[in-house]
């Protein structure tokens, strides 16, 4: 069978706009991370609001891929998410890039050819859980074949 390829990927995930990254993100190496990331800015995705909220005994995650709506108040209308069981709230934003800045949370991505940052808002102003303790462990272990969380 063969491989999907990001611009596919980009194209179902944009069809699909709400997607459950409870159990991990989409793709599984950096590199394949990096063509994602490009085919979705490129088309105009330009933040991945994540809303992380508690379930009978679990966590699930959700992301909202959109080249429209890209705020968390929108995800959690889509979903009809209940706002007292929202744990935490984060959110990829813009395009991952070489510059570090210690002021601002990213997923520190490692690639053949070196390493990049995307930039994690912390946080939703609509919804009062910034991303701490369970959201930090939650995505780090969605992230972790992709890279690790930094400054959070």
């Amino acid at each position: 069978m063969p491989s999907i390829t990001s611009k596919e990927l980009a194209k179902n995930l944009l069809d699909q706009r709400i997607i459950d990254i409870s159990d991990g993100f989409p793709v599984v190496t950096p590199e394949d991370y990096m063509d994602l990331a490009s085919v979705l800015f490129h088309a105009g995705v330009f933040r991945v609001p994540i809303v992380g909220f508690k379930t009978v005994e679990q966590i699930t995650t959700l992301a909202l891929v959109s080249t429209e709506i890209q705020e968390h108040r929108e995800l959690a209308k889509i979903a009809q998410l209940d706002k007292t069981k929202i744990l935490f709230t984060a959110s990829l934003e813009g395009y991952p890039f070489s510059d570090f800045d210690p002021f601002y949370a990213y997923l520190k991505i490692i690639l053949s050819k070196g390493e990049v940052y995307q930039r994690v808002g912390r946080g939703s102003d609509y919804f009062s859980p910034p991303l701490s303790g369970v959201g930090v462990g939650e995505l780090s272990r969605i992230f972790a074949k992709i890279g690790t969380l930094m400054n959070v």
